[in-house]
């Protein structure tokens, strides 16, 4: 491995994944051409504040979807590197991380552009997602001894001005698209590295974690929304993918100095992801939880309707809303340790030979601060890593921006 490769990786940013960034970035950006001139594109009313006078305006929303099949999508990555599919795969760089026939769905909202330049900040105009199903996910031997790795999904929702339905700004596509092409494709590279290593594809008990702050979610009680995130958070994985993002915030930022990277790293989302698991307190946070009021709204009513439903489909306990705070926070937490035992047993019988959750304590069933100041004293050690990571981060991307400067003089 070469110097600036194994320096990379110190750093926790996987160099395997810069070689897949250009290559989704322009096929995402092809796709989301291909839906700014689609005939198929809805529209919704909407109205917002005008950001300079304040008046109210009555505008337009649009939406567009498209997909593209894995075999599409290698078809497109063969036309961009100019090879054939057999140099491609013997290509060293794919060989680091061979991720082959990944389906790609896209969806794009066209929001008013003042409305768009106001209220969206660069992280939060695109949302992604990296799944697989444990039928199909897998290393797989393709002629000789090339090795790939297929059965991953991407999911991108992508926030855009309306401006770029007639003309698509395409520097600033890049730089919204990659920090979070940076943060799924890690999450894929980790899988990736655990199937190479001889392991299963879940992440031993934060596989657990992760679904219970997917499957566990009640807004009838507003603080558990704020835990659940937390948890979500401090999962391992989710650092590292969070610190790749910003790798790539970095360079989008053209960092050079070590003030400028302070003054980016502290606007952005991960130091206020960091600031909020460090800043948690149980106390606090006890004594702030509260009930959410009874509502009579319809779609509210069928939203939970629809939770319940998938709950009791899958299992886990059912939605209730508590008369008091102690109440709800007992309910939450026995809601809690029920459906992480249904969690083990869902991936014992799928086959899952990792480490299982264990039954929360009875001390913590019966008393709120015990249990939720066991999770303080993780979300603080991981803040610690957390930040640790991201200010490592700086030596990175200052060293590769002189080597860049070098390169410029020569």
């Amino acid at each position: 491995m070469k110097k600036k490769e194994l320096l990379t990786e110190i750093m926790g940013v996987p160099k395997a994944v810069d070689f897949w960034i250009d290559y989704f970035t322009l096929i995402l950006m092809g796709m989301t051409k291909g839906i700014t001139k689609s005939d198929e594109l809805e529209e919704a009313p909407m109205n917002y504040k005008d950001p300079e006078t304040g008046e109210e305006i009555e505008d337009t929303a649009y939406r567009g979807h498209t997909e593209m099949t894995g075999q599409q999508f290698m078809k497109h990555v063969a036309q961009i590197s100019g090879d054939d599919q057999r140099s491609f795969l013997n290509n060293p760089n794919f060989k680091n991380f061979p991720l082959f026939n990944p389906n790609i769905r896209v969806k794009v909202m066209f929001f008013p552009d003042k409305m768009w330049e106001k209220d969206i900040e660069p992280h939060d105009a695109v949302e992604a997602a990296h799944s697989w199903s444990v039928a199909e996910i897998k290393l797989s031997k393709m002629g000789g001894d090339n090795v790939v790795f297929v059965g991953n999904d991407f999911d991108f929702t992508i926030y855009a001005p309306i401006s770029w339905l007639d003309n698509i700004n395409e520097e600033k596509f890049k730089k919204v698209i990659k920090p979070t092409l940076g943060h799924e494709l890690t999450h894929a590279y980790e899988t990736y590295i655990r199937l190479k290593q001889g392991k299963g594809p879940h992440q031993g008990r934060e596989t657990m974690l992760n679904l219970a702050t997917q499957k566990l979610r009640d807004d009838k009680y507003p603080q558990w929304k704020e835990f659940l995130g937390l948890v979500y958070l401090h999962l391992s994985f989710e650092i590292n993918a969070r610190i790749t993002q910003l790798y790539y915030t970095m360079k989008n930022n053209n960092v050079s100095t070590q003030e400028e990277f302070m003054d980016v790293l502290k606007k952005s989302s991960v130091w206020h992801e960091i600031k909020l698991l460090e800043d948690f307190d149980t106390k606090t946070f006890v004594n702030s939880f509260t009930v959410a009021n009874k509502e009579n709204d319809f779609m509210k009513m069928m939203m939970d309707m629809g939770n319940q439903f998938e709950r009791q489909a899958q299992g886990l306990p059912a939605i209730k809303r508590m008369d008091t705070p102690q109440e709800g926070m007992l309910h939450l937490i026995d809601s809690w340790n029920k459906a992480l035992q249904t969690f083990n047993k869902r991936l014992e019988r799928g086959g899952y030979e990792g480490k299982f959750m264990e039954l929360v304590p009875e001390r913590a069933l019966k008393d709120p601060l015990f249990f939720f100041k066991f999770f303080e004293e993780r979300f603080h050690k991981k803040a610690e890593t957390f930040k640790r990571k991201a200010l490592r981060l700086a030596s990175l991307v200052l060293d590769e921006k002189k080597n860049e400067e070098k390169v410029d003089k020569q």
